[in-house]
């Protein structure tokens, strides 16, 4: 999963953040959960300032995304080959949210 983020659009990074591999594009936008209930979830976010981001400006065909605020959703990965069935979906979905993330430093 990690790669498949990395891949998705040009000028996404990854770092370790809060304890777990996070990716930003400007400010912070994804941060992988290791440790829920779940094995793996990928909450999606718009960095630390507070933000808003519309449910209906991200497609979502396949309907992967919670919505857990105005500015968080989450994609739940109960095994690996849920991930491994829908690296393009999520990349689909990567590709459009780093577009509403502001650049870092921004605001």
């Amino acid at each position: 999963m990690r790669g498949a983020i990395l891949a998705s659009a040009d000028g996404i990074g990854e770092e370790i953040k809060w304890n777990a591999p996070s990716f930003y594009a400007g400010e912070h936008f994804a941060t992988m959960r290791l440790n829920g209930k779940v094995p793996l979830q990928l909450i999606l976010h718009l960095g630390v300032k507070k933000s808003a981001i519309a449910r209906d400006s991200i497609e979502d065909p396949e309907g992967l995304l919670q919505w857990l605020g105005p500015d968080r959703a989450c994609i739940s990965f109960p095994s690996p080959g849920f991930v491994a069935a829908r690296v393009a979906s999520v990349q689909h979905i990567v590709r459009q949210w780093v577009q509403h993330v502001p650049a870092r430093g921004a605001g």
